[in-house]
């Protein structure tokens, strides 16, 4: 491909063309005028069609302006598409957004291929499936998501996303049993991929299951979920419409979703300042050790069963996701042990609803911190409230990065600790992917715990067919199992105290305070 020079012209109406505006000025800002990863590598791919230049992302993070990117393009020495590595021709070339690259940071400071950095779900078949017929719809469905179609590789010290053929993701399993944990345990390299794992697992009878796992920078756990639709949806497609169909050899082109403005983005800083100073303070909890080594290195896992009478009321109730009373129940626990008022726990938000990406696969949610002044009043109402308001707000105010958000706070780091927050709550909710006709198939299950800390206490509250279940993930270097099955167990009989109505103090025995020598999750230095 012959380069072209490019113009502060040009790039002003590609910019524009993609951030769906009606004209940009030379020295505006991508970012700020709602630009973000996907938007950026389609930035990237536009201009690289048109100039014939190697663009990619990472000159849009640094020249995020039409000014600016069209000086950077200009320089001597700058490569054609045609004249890529072997390992990237014909490859789109982006970078990913704040959040993704935040998440790829931390990845690159812990050093770990760890399945804490997966989501993953186990899903129960229903209707005859071929498994030929299976392949084909997994194939299909696949190549309609761009994030499932990459890797994401360091250059120059930032992460760069290359779409590339997806190839060897799909196994078809024979069994009589299965080992769901070996299988779920999938450490990915994002460099190498690929960063998705069907596994299409047959019994010795008829029933038969399907286990999805990819990595967390590509895939959310709503994006499960469309996955699974799309597979069923494909699956009955070819069976009932041309079963001999081949397999799209292109992947499918990113849509340019609605783009958020300068001004929400500055109210959503200012909003995350004001909520967050003065920082919230660290918890102190009953842990056993102090620290020797990074969070992830030795993780445990417990379950508890939150009675089904309660899950139903409380849906019954007006909380159909359960988030609320589910981070009631933390927050309550949390204040209990730690003696404090002021708690504050992250969570994630899905972001599809605010840009437009309804039925996209990847990683679209944003890490938000969930601060609750707890009410003197100990009754689940007032707590219910609290935390509802603190909830409805973080969601209002998504429009930034948990990185961003960090970065205009400014709270104390100690080494080792996640800014603002230790403790992560989160509600997975039932995959359902219903059958699309005579012939097909349909897949219902549920998402899977993580079982490699990523935060030193993470509360997975995951929601299947007969209720929901509590897997309390935490740092086994740091706490004796005894004393997080108290934890566990205080937590759901708060949470059916709420249901009830009573207070939530919970009967069970008192934990033994944290040594004196500890002020919160982490020895002090």
């Amino acid at each position: 491909m012959n380069a072209e020079p490019v113009t502060t012209a040009a790039l002003c109406r590609l910019f524009a063309k993609v951030l769906n505006l009606d004209s940009i000025r030379p020295d505006t800002d991508f970012y700020m005028a709602g630009g973000h990863s996907l938007a950026a590598l389609e930035l990237a791919v536009a201009i690289e069609a048109e100039s014939g230049l190697r663009v990619g992302v990472v000159d849009i993070l640094d020249c995020p302006t039409p000014q600016a990117l069209a000086a950077r393009l200009g320089l001597p020495g700058r490569g054609t598409a045609a004249a890529a590595p072997p390992a990237s021709a014909g490859a789109v070339v982006g970078g990913l957004g704040h959040e993704g690259r935040w998440l790829w940071l931390e990845r690159q400071r812990t050093g770990l291929l760890s399945d804490a950095y997966s989501v993953s779900c186990l899903l129960d078949g229903h209707g005859d499936v071929d498994p030929d017929g299976f392949a084909r719809a997994v194939a299909v469905a696949v190549r309609q998501h761009p994030a499932l179609c990459c890797v994401i590789r360091e250059v120059d010290g930032e992460p760069r996303v290359d779409m590339v053929e997806p190839r060897g993701f799909f196994d078809v399993l024979r069994s009589p049993e299965h080992d769901i944990e070996r299988l779920a345990a999938v450490a990915f390299d994002p460099a190498v991929g690929p960063l998705l794992r069907i596994r299409l697992l047959l019994g010795s009878g008829p029933s038969w299951q399907v286990l999805i796992v990819a990595d967390h920078l590509v895939c959310d756990g709503r994006s499960l979920e469309i996955l699974a639709r799309d597979i069923v949806d494909a699956y009955g497609a070819t069976a009932r419409d041309y079963p001999d169909a081949p397999i799209p050899d292109a992947v499918a082109a990113p849509a340019a979703p609605a783009r958020v403005t300068e001004s929400a983005r500055k109210a959503a800083l200012d909003y995350w300042l004001d909520r967050l100073t003065p920082p919230p303070p660290t918890l102190p909890l009953p842990v056993a050790a102090p620290r020797e080594g990074p969070v992830g290195s030795a993780s445990a896992l417990v379950t508890r069963d939150v009675p089904a009478a309660a899950v139903l009321a409380l849906a019954k109730a007006g909380h159909p996701s359960l988030f609320v009373p589910a981070a009631a129940a933390v927050v309550r626990t949390l204040t209990n042990l730690a003696g404090l008022r002021d708690v504050c726990v992250g969570t994630a938000v899905d972001r599809r609803a605010r840009t437009g990406t309804e039925g996209v696969v990847g990683c679209l949610v944003t890490t938000v911190p969930v601060r609750v002044r707890v009410p003197v009043a100990n009754h689940p109402d007032a707590l219910m409230a609290a935390v509802s308001a603190a909830a409805a707000e973080a969601v209002d105010h998504c429009d930034v990065s948990f990185d961003e958000i960090v970065a205009a706070v400014n709270p104390p780091r100690p080494p080792g600790r996640t800014p603002l927050f230790d403790v992560w709550v989160a509600v997975f909710p039932p995959v359902d992917a219903p059958s699309a006709g005579p012939g097909g198939i349909a897949l219902h299950g549920s998402s899977l715990p993580v079982r490699s800390a990523v935060f030193e206490l993470s509360f997975q509250f995951v929601r299947h067919a007969a209720g929901m279940r509590l897997a309390l993930l935490y740092d086994a270097t740091r706490y004796d199992q005894d004393t997080v099955d108290r934890i566990a167990d205080r937590t759901v009989a708060a949470m059916v105290a709420i249901t009830d109505g009573v207070e939530a103090d919970g009967d069970g025995a008192a934990l033994e305070p944290a040594p004196t020598l500890f002020s919160g999750f982490r020895l002090e230095a």
